[in-house]
């Protein structure tokens, strides 16, 4: 899931145009986060309201990232949208982008910043667990992510700064190459280290990406079945 956390109000309301306002908030992932359910959107229309701002809506929408839903809500929602001077979205980076392509003669501004891509430990508590590098091995690292858990972002651990299974950078917290060498040993896998991973393919990184699914799986040669 995608991890947000709440703007200082003082850095929205400043690019906030005329005095309607509609908020929108994502079902999925600032929903679990608590940052952008239908709690933390009443929460902010009341804000808004305090401050002088006329809400003219509030809703949610499962997935502000996803074009297909968005675009079914501004369709089915044409009028009260219209109405609006500037739309406040408590989602990803990534919604805001795609709501706004919708609407591009009016503001947008995001209610929340992203940090990364994450796991839900508890109802409170979120953990990075994966980069987006398009270079996965944590099949042959026991799950555990070298470029998320390593401070230093190494391929190849651990570093010479490590002792007793801790972290240089941080030693409140134990060494990923550690632990991955660990279930690695526990498992009679420890061989596959004898390797060199090699270095990260970044041509995976050049940023902005697309990618087309076809819904296709690879066969037993390595090319995408029929």
């Amino acid at each position: 899931m995608i991890v947000t956390t709440a703007k200082k109000l003082e850095e929205i309301i400043v690019h906030i145009d005329g005095k309607k306002v509609f908020l929108i908030g994502c079902d999925i992932c600032a929903k679990l986060c608590r940052t952008g359910g239908d709690e933390q959107i009443a929460q902010y229309a009341e804000i808004m309201r305090e401050l002088g701002f006329t809400v003219v809506g509030e809703r949610q929408i499962e997935g502000v990232c996803n074009e297909l839903l968005v675009r079914k809500f501004m369709r089915d929602n044409q009028t009260v949208l219209s109405s609006a001077d500037t739309f406040l979205i408590a989602s990803c980076g990534n919604g805001v982008q795609v709501f706004k392509d919708f609407v591009p003669e009016k503001t947008v501004l995001p209610l929340l910043n992203t940090l990364f891509l994450g796991s839900m430990k508890t109802h409170r508590q979120f953990q990075e667990r994966c980069y987006m590098c398009g270079d996965c091995v944590v099949g042959i690292t026991e799950g555990i992510c070298p470029k998320t858990q390593c401070a230093k972002f190494i391929n190849n651990g651990p570093c010479g700064g490590s002792i007793n299974g801790r972290c240089e950078v941080d030693p409140d917290r134990e060494c990923a190459w550690y632990r991955i060498y660990e279930r690695m040993r526990e498992r009679g896998r420890e061989h596959l280290l004898d390797g060199i991973f090699l270095p990260t393919n970044h041509s995976q990184d050049l940023i902005p990406r697309k990618m087309e699914c076809d819904g296709k799986v690879p066969d037993a040669t390595g090319k995408k079945t029929k």
